[in-house]
């Protein structure tokens, strides 16, 4: 566990700041410093996309979307490669989609699709051996990826909703409930 702490660690610490209006155009099977750093901090972000939705937390999975996104734009593929980039760009609508709707089976297929749709990208431009997968489990030790305030407002509504009205609304006191409602019409 330390070890992969530290070596997430240094990978993080050796990416460099990406110019924002930095753009990579390579030919099949040639490499650059800028779209190797590029693509490990889509890997990152491929990753934690991975973990806040499968754990529900939409609007981080939102977030690392717009993320993946941004980086994309950066690796603006030549013109030949026009049909993987419309591939991609349908993946990430229907991952959009997904996270929008708070659906995990679509967010799951849909994330299956972008993570197929990579590796093929991969194969395509000479990198066949670079294959990406569902992530097992996290690297980043130091982060939560689970929707706290969801699952605050479930407990609320769990245990103190047997007596209390809980609302949805940040400031608003909670109210007690009639007692008839919770034991019944028994008049």
């Amino acid at each position: 566990m330390k070890f992969r702490t530290l070596m997430v660690a240094a990978i993080v610490a050796m990416l460099p700041q990406f110019n924002a209006g930095a753009q990579v155009n390579l030919s099949a099977g040639s490499t650059s410093p800028q779209l190797s750093d590029l693509m490990i901090a889509l890997q990152f972000q491929h990753i934690k996309l991975w973990l806040a939705g499968k754990l529900g937390n939409w609007d981080l999975a939102n977030y690392e979307l717009r993320q993946i996104q941004a980086s994309l734009r950066k690796a603006t593929p030549p013109p030949s490669e026009g049909l993987r980039s419309s591939q991609t760009t349908e993946q990430l609508q229907s991952l959009d989609r997904a996270i929008q709707q708070k659906d995990g089976a679509a967010f799951a297929k849909a994330y299956s699709d972008l993570t197929n749709g990579c590796n093929a990208c991969h194969r395509a431009s000479g990198f066949g051996s670079i294959t990406i997968q569902v992530p097992v489990n996290s690297p980043f030790s130091d982060q939560l990826f689970a929707d706290q305030i969801a699952q605050g407002r479930a407990l609320a509504r769990g245990t103190c909703g047997l007596c209390h009205v809980v609302s949805d609304a940040a400031r608003e006191t909670p109210a007690f409930r009639e007692l008839w409602l919770i034991l019944g019409d028994a008049a």
